[in-house]
């Protein structure tokens, strides 16, 4: 999918679920650190979203950005032998995005009814959390509600976990 789809279908899907949110628009970005230096100032738990897999599942899991992730322990938690990032190729085929814009908003356009979406603990401590709208040209402010409220809409459940 073109990146520009995504993004205008995420938007008509915010809006057709009546969320609000806040957005600035930027350069492309492809870390948490660069996206950083366009939203400073800005209040919200700045997140990271991988997608990963076992070969035989996917696991979508945001979290915040300076949470460590331990595949270890990762394993343990969804009861996986091997984990590991998901590949450009199967990112495009899951989420319908590319490296760098990774994000739960990338639930629209998924049709795999055994992905997996996970939410690290600590971020339901922050009342607004910022994601890309499927481009990592912008950068969106959410409220938490409203961004479990998508997930769902997707017709996904979500499980917090401790990381």
């Amino acid at each position: 999918m073109e990146t520009s789809t995504n993004y205008e279908r995420c938007q008509a899907e915010l809006r057709r679920l009546k969320i609000n949110y806040q957005q600035v628009d930027h350069p492309a970005v492809e870390t948490c650190e660069q996206a950083d230096q366009y939203i400073k100032g800005y209040e919200g738990a700045r997140t990271k979203t991988m997608l990963l897999t076992d070969k035989h599942h996917y696991y979508l899991l945001l979290m915040g950005e300076e949470a460590r992730m331990d595949f270890k322990a990762l394993r343990d938690k969804f009861g996986s032998r091997r984990l590991s990032l998901a590949k450009p190729a199967e990112l495009a085929s899951e989420l319908g995005l590319h490296p760098g814009s990774v994000s739960p908003l990338g639930l629209l356009n998924s049709t795999d009814p055994d992905l997996r979406v996970y939410l690290d603990r600590q971020l339901l401590a922050t009342p607004t959390w910022i994601v890309h709208p499927n481009d990592n040209t912008h950068t969106v402010f959410l409220k938490q509600e409203d961004l479990l409220r998508f997930i769902t809409a997707q017709g996904y459940d979500y499980q917090v976990i401790d990381l």
